[in-house]
């Protein structure tokens, strides 16, 4: 029962960089854009999902409210240090720059405690980040943030990969305190 067409069109680039001295060490970046042509005022949502299942989220924050018709799921944008505030918008350009250094652990057991299956522990992973994010959401133009993280890999049994991991991100807009983000995710 709808009267309009909704167009999804999403352009974007990724890039990584060798860099020197080590192969343990990773630099990249990407830059996309997306907007929803037709679609309701406020239907993408940027921002307010994070990568995995959250455990504990200091300080928690209320997003903006959405449209008032039911829209689906796949109209979200991640925007990483707002994990837990969205800006809705019908178009948005998005940036992002990650160094990651990763220690290389490589130790398990054949089995924990002699009653649980095996344990691994792949690597300990140290990011550094920077996200920003603009809208045609007048009131909402700019989302920026920098940060950092820590992610525990392991794994378990052989057959299940997972991550352990810390995030704090420094926001400089909206007047929103450092968010502090502990999660797991399954790889």
């Amino acid at each position: 029962g709808s009267d309009s067409n909704v167009i999804d069109v999403r352009v974007g680039v990724n890039l990584a960089y060798p860099l020197p001295f080590s192969t343990r060490h990773q630099f990249g970046g990407s830059i996309f854009g997306r907007a929803l042509p037709g679609a309701p005022a406020n239907a993408l949502r940027v921002g307010g999902t994070s990568r995995g299942t959250t455990l504990a989220m200091f300080p928690s924050t209320q997003s903006s409210p959405g449209p008032s018709i039911f829209l689906p799921g796949p109209f979200i944008e991640a925007l990483r240090g707002f994990d837990d505030f969205s800006v809705r918008a019908n178009s948005a350009a998005i940036a992002n720059v990650r160094y990651r250094y990763a220690f290389i652990v490589d130790r398990g057991t054949a089995s924990t405690f002699y009653v649980l299956p095996s344990f691994f522990m792949r690597q300990i992973d140290i990011e550094l980040f920077a996200a920003a994010a603009v809208t045609d959401n007048p009131r909402a133009q700019w989302a920026r943030a920098v940060g950092a993280a820590v992610a525990v890999k392991m794994g378990f049994g052989g057959a299940l990969p997972l991550s352990l991991y810390y995030q704090f991100a420094y926001r400089f807009d909206f007047g929103l305190l450092p968010l502090h983000l502990v999660g797991i995710a399954f790889e």
